[in-house]
């Protein structure tokens, strides 16, 4: 029987060393990888919890919107917080111009992003918005441009029967993005009586006390 000399020994033990390191580096690479899609999973689900929590702070406020529970053009165009909730600032946009203006801003954010598919869903969204605009200025009898133009000033008259176009936008944290921030916008109609905050009694009380009431206001 063949007795095994040193260097066959030695040499045994350097594969045998070097299979191991071979499996250790196989194992980080695979814990790296794990790492990985953890961390790209905890983006993912951190953002989706803040998006649901934009949205339904988005609605709740729209809904107080429309009921008249804030002076809304005291408000319009200036960061808001709801208590408890300070790191989802949120704005008022009213007015069609206010709006279309602010969903340039996002496409042309989007466009430096990169994200080709939300890109192509904001062209979507622009083209939609541009045929209401032109739908809604030939419903008036006015251009686009003038319907852009329109100042947004509290109705001198406001009631229950005139609407303006509003939109309740939320930022929140969204780490997937290039500045770490997204928005979620949330749009619907508001009477002139809800915007500046009144009821129907109240706002007859503020006409009459001007010598002119509501119906009269519609006559003329």
């Amino acid at each position: 029987m063949l007795s095994m000399t040193e260097h066959d020994r030695n040499e045994q033990s350097g594969f045998t060393l070097m299979e191991v390191l071979v499996a250790l580096a196989i194992m980080a690479m695979a814990m790296l990888s794990m790492i990985g899609l953890r961390s790209e999973s905890l983006v993912q689900s951190t953002e989706a919890r803040n998006l649901r929590v934009a949205s339904a702070l988005a609605t709740q406020i729209l809904s107080e919107v429309q009921a008249g529970m804030y002076r809304a053009y005291d408000l319009a165009n200036e960061d808001q917080y709801v208590e408890g909730f300070e790191k989802f600032p949120w704005r008022l946009l009213i007015g069609e111009g206010a709006i279309q203006e602010e969903l340039s801003i996002q496409a042309e954010r989007e466009a430096e992003s990169g994200d080709q598919d939300m890109i192509q869903r904001q062209e979507r969204m622009d083209w939609l918005q541009k045929r209401a605009l032109s739908r809604k200025s030939r419903l008036q009898g006015i251009s686009t441009s003038q319907l852009e133009d329109q100042e947004l000033e509290p109705d001198e008259t406001p009631d229950d029967q005139t609407f303006e176009e509003i939109a309740i936008i939320v930022d929140y944290f969204a780490p997937s993005k290039k500045e770490d921030r997204a928005d979620f916008m949330l749009r619907g109609r508001a009477t002139t009586l809800a915007l500046n905050g009144l009821t129907t009694e109240q706002a007859e009380e503020m006409n009459k006390s001007e010598g002119t009431g509501i119906g009269d206001a519609k006559d003329e």
